[in-house]
């Protein structure tokens, strides 16, 4: 018997047979919890004087200054209600 075996000696392909669930959920780990706190500051920052900057401005200006963070991540953050809306 040759393989990767749990805490308890079985087989880790056995166990999971025996809890009827895959061998990839037995190697799956805790999702990680990311903080955007930074990011958010930094777009409000960004966003103080100009209420109705967009995100493409948004990023242009990370970029000014030298700070990076993904464009989806921007417009997601912007869009959930950072600034004003739209007219």
């Amino acid at each position: 018997m040759s393989g990767i075996t749990g805490p308890t000696g079985l087989l880790v392909s056995e166990g999971c047979d025996l809890m009827v669930i895959a061998r990839s959920a037995f190697y799956d780990s805790e999702a990680e919890v990311r903080d955007d706190t930074t990011v958010v500051e930094a777009i409000a920052a960004v966003c103080e004087g100009f209420e109705s900057n967009g995100w493409w401005r948004i990023r242009a200006a990370f970029g000014r200054q030298g700070l990076f963070a993904n464009h989806k991540k921007i417009r997601r953050l912007h869009e959930h209600g950072l600034t004003t809306p739209y007219r």
